[in-house]
C-alpha cells in the first residue's frame, strides 16, 4: 500500500535503484507535476552504474520532471586519504559528507525558505517503524520528508520497476561500490577496475576497507559464502536518512 502525496513542490532524492524508479512512477500516477529528481554522483559508483543512472534520468524526463545530478564536494578517495582511514559501520562519516552536505548546499540555494518537500523511496525494514512523514527533518534543513513507499511489498516493488521498463535489481543501488555495509552479493558484483581502485587506496594509506582483510581477501571469502535470498530492504546505518542504496 502507498500513501497519497500532497501536490506541492518536491524533490525525489535517490540514485535510480528499485525504490527510486518506483517512487517516480508513483509520483506520475498521482498526478504530481512539480517534481525534481535529484541524484548525487558519489564518484565511487560501480563501473556499470552510469548506464542505470542515464536510463533513470531519461525516464524521469519522460515523466515531465526536472533532473539534477550533483557532484560530491570532496571525492571518496580524497576524503579517505585526508583521514588516513576508510569509513566503517561504526564510524560512518561518508553518507553525511557526500550526500547530506552536498544536497543541503544545493537546497539552500534552490529553496532558501525550505518550502520544498523531500520524497524518499525508503521502505519499512526491520528497524524502527517509518512514519508517513517527518514534518521538520533535521537531515534536510527542517523540510518535510515523506516516505510514500514505506508499506510497499517486494512483489509490488518489482511490478512497478518492471512496468517502468527497468531491470529489477537483486541488490541496492550501486551508487557506492563497495559500500561498508555490503555483503557477499554486492561485493561479487565488483568489476576488476573497481577492485583495483580499492586496492590502490588501501595500499596508499596502509589500511583496509573491511575488517576481513584486503579487498581481494574479502572477495575470496565472499566467494565461499552462501548468498541465500536477496535482501531488498537493507539497513544502511547512518546512510538511512540520506537515501543510501535507493
Amino acid at each position: 500500500m502507498t500513501q497519497s502525496l500532497p501536490k506541492l513542490p518536491a524533490i525525489v532524492f535517490g540514485n535510480y535503484g528499485n525504490e527510486t524508479i518506483a517512487l517516480l512512477s508513483l509520483c506520475k500516477a498521482q498526478g504530481l507535476s512539480d517534481i525534481t529528481m535529484v541524484s548525487i554522483d558519489t564518484g565511487w559508483a560501480a563501473a556499470s552504474w552510469t548506464q542505470r543512472v542515464v536510463q533513470g534520468e531519461e525516464y524521469a524526463k519522460s515523466l515531465g520532471y526536472d533532473v539534477v545530478r550533483l557532484p560530491v564536494l570532496e571525492s571518496f578517495s580524497d576524503a579517505v586519504k585526508e583521514r588516513h582511514h576508510f569509513p566503517s559501520q561504526k564510524f560512518q562519516w561518508c553518507a553525511g559528507l557526500f550526500k547530506g552536505v552536498t544536497l543541503l548546499e544545493w537546497l539552500d540555494v534552490r529553496d532558501p525558505r525550505a518550502t520544498t518537500a523531500v520524497l524518499l523511496g525508503k521502505r519499512q525494514g526491520s528497524g524502527p517503524t517509518l512514519p508517513p512523514k517527518v514534518s521538520k527533518s533535521d537531515h534536510y534543513g527542517e523540510r518535510e520528508v515523506f516516505y510514500p513507499l514505506r508499506n510497499m511489498t517486494d512483489n509490488a516493488l518489482q511490478a512497478s520497476v518492471t512496468q517502468a521498463g527497468f531491470e529489477f535489481l537483486s541488490t541496492r543501488s550501486l551508487e557506492c561500490l563497495p559500500c561498508i555495509h555490503d555483503g557477499a552479493r554486492e561485493l561479487l558484483r565488483l568489476d576488476e577496475c573497481d577492485v583495483r581502485r580499492v586496492e590502490a587506496l588501501e595500499q596508499e594509506i596502509n589500511a583496509t576497507m573491511f575488517q576481513t582483510g584486503s579487498i581481494r581477501e574479502t572477495l575470496a571469502q565472499a566467494a565461499q559464502e552462501d548468498l541465500g535470498e536477496p535482501v531488498l530492504t537493507k539497513a544502511m546505518g547512518c546512510g538511512d536518512p540520506y537515501a543510501c542504496g535507493l
